[in-house]
């Protein structure tokens, strides 16, 4: 009977320590306090090399301030995993390229939650990208694959390595310009990895026969995932699936009330009635970006009465003759929701006479304005791929 009982409280002491954990784990002070502090590791790896800061998105926009990021890419952690290598010719990041040529390389960041000591986007997604566009542009004289020693074993490198000539037929395929490609890149991209761990450089390191791609790791690995540090429980990974824990916050709005925020005397409830009460600085701000040679666009603007029409996926229906509506939910939630929302915003851009003129899209989120810019525009591209 004894033997019973002490089964019995263990059982229910094990369940209360890991409700408690999980609550500890959507603290938003915990997860606040723990971006904070895995921000200054991120920094102090940018001037460790002199290199600029480029977020990973959406994870990645977390862990820097504003002010500091510097550009932002796409790489998924998906396209690394285990068994299921892939290269997306939908998110080639090509633009990164230019960026590393112009600055002499860049750190990426990116987080993960418990289990791994770095995000598989940096472990393998990035170094797969890497060989491909360096295979597609030095061909034979391009470095062999490099992957993170401490994640991939010999085996699974193997593995990677034998679908890369698969994926640079996939590569060429989408009609890249390779030859624009060889003018951009005069030597190859290489990644290096870099955690809370690794004993940063005392003087910024100079690569004479390669950029390198410093993929900054930005949360510390630690048992379960939480860790009681001063004052507050460390959550690896935090900004990791903000939708889970963060209601209104965003990056913009994290960044501009630090002060408060990082208060350590406030409370959870306190911190999140204030959260709530915010405004997202981003619908502020007049920010467009054109997409040419279309008159697409793309951001937040104030002066809604210069566009032909707008299509918005946003929270809020834009006030406008000419406006498509459907309010749409974040994160993977809104991924799914744009699936069947994709065919009646194309219908209204065509029945409304919109096509070549100015329309703005706007979303709560640049990925999904990204998205609905994306398949308007390849609406209008011929078959020889020119855009009428």
């Amino acid at each position: 009977m004894t033997t019973i009982l002490n089964a019995d409280t263990d059982a229910l002491s094990f369940g209360k320590l890991a409700k408690d954990l999980r609550k500890d784990s959507r603290s938003v002070k915990n997860r606040v306090q723990s971006v904070f502090h895995d921000s200054e590791h991120v920094k102090r790896v940018s001037e460790s090399f002199n290199l600029p800061l480029v977020a990973n998105e959406r994870c990645g926009r977390w862990y820097i301030e504003p002010k500091d990021i510097a550009e932002s890419v796409y790489f998924k952690s998906t396209d690394g995993h285990t068994n299921v290598h892939s290269f997306s010719t939908r998110r080639l990041n090509l633009h990164l390229l230019d960026f590393v040529k112009a600055n002499g390389g860049a750190v990426i960041v990116d987080s993960t939650r418990r289990g791994k000591p770095i995000p598989d986007a940096l472990s393998k997604t990035i170094p797969q990208w890497c060989r491909v566009i360096n295979l597609a542009v030095f061909g034979s004289d391009a470095p062999p694959l490099t992957t993170s020693p401490i994640i991939v074993g010999k085996s699974e490198h193997y593995e990677i390595e034998k679908k890369v000539d698969g994926w640079v037929e996939d590569f060429v395929r989408t009609g890249v310009d390779i030859e624009k490609l060889k003018k951009t890149l005069d030597k190859p991209v290489k990644p290096i990895w870099i955690t809370p761990k690794d004993v940063l450089h005392t003087e910024p390191p100079v690569y004479s026969d390669f950029y390198p791609l410093v993929l900054c790791t930005a949360s510390e690995m630690v048992q379960d995932g939480t860790d009681r540090r001063n004052g507050y429980i460390y959550v690896q990974g935090a900004a990791d699936d903000h939708e889970e824990w963060a209601e209104k916050l965003t990056p913009a709005l994290l960044w501009t009330h630090k002060d408060v925020l990082s208060d350590m005397s406030k409370t959870d409830s306190e911190l999140l009635d204030y959260v709530n009460s915010l405004e997202d600085v981003n619908e502020k701000e007049d920010s467009v970006v054109v997409i040419e040679p279309t008159a697409l666009c793309f951001g937040t603007s104030e002066n809604l009465a210069s566009f032909d029409g707008i299509i918005s996926v946003g929270k809020e229906a834009p006030k406008h003759d000419k406006t498509f509506h459907k309010a749409l939910g974040e994160g993977k939630k809104g991924a799914k929701e744009l699936r069947t929302a994709l065919e009646p915003i194309s219908k209204f851009y065509k029945e409304n006479g919109l096509v070549g003129n100015k329309v703005l899209v706007t979303a709560d989120s640049d990925d999904l304005s990204i998205c609905i810019v994306l398949t308007l525009f390849c609406q209008r591209l011929s078959d020889d791929g020119l855009c009428t």
